[in-house]
């Protein structure tokens, strides 16, 4: 009975690792793919009954006073590419909303906050679409992103 115990024990342990593995994995990656967009943090939350991804953004702006109260090509450029990341990797997300930050004199100061729920993202021609079609119409879609979003950049 004690062998047969142990033996259960061990295959327990033996399941469980991998799978307890894979299940930090697939959480973990999709932060790691957006990494390169400065993402420090995806939160999936439920806001009014809608599950909402809000994904936390920390810039490095080399002159932080040349983007006062707008935005400069690469930030668009991530928007575009954070929203439609989110959409098509999680397709029970209701609503994207990313808030940025940058650093100036050792403290955090809000860049921009933007949101767009999945129907908007829809209407813009962003689910289901390629990346290098993304990549290669950037600028269209961003134009009806930021049209069917609401975006707000911070002067201060």
């Amino acid at each position: 009975m004690e062998k047969e115990s142990i033996i259960l024990t061990i295959t327990i342990i033996l399941v469980a690792i991998p799978i307890t593995w894979l299940i930090q994995y697939y959480l973990s990656s999709s932060e790691d793919v957006l990494a390169k967009y400065d993402v420090h943090h995806v939160e999936f939350t439920t806001i009014n009954g809608r599950n909402v991804s809000i994904v936390y953004q920390i810039k490095n702006l080399e002159d932080p006073s040349s983007v006062k109260g707008k935005l400069d090509v690469q930030t668009k450029t991530e928007i575009c590419y954070i929203v439609w990341y989110i959409f098509n990797k999680y397709p029970n997300v209701d609503e994207v909303q990313i808030i940025s930050y940058y650093s100036h004199e050792g403290r955090f100061i809000e860049y921009y906050k933007f949101k767009i729920d999945r129907r908007n993202a829809e209407l813009a021609g962003l689910l289901n679409i390629s990346k290098e079609d993304l990549a290669n119409n950037i600028y269209h879609y961003y134009n009806k992103l930021i049209k069917l979003g609401k975006l707000k950049v911070h002067s201060e």
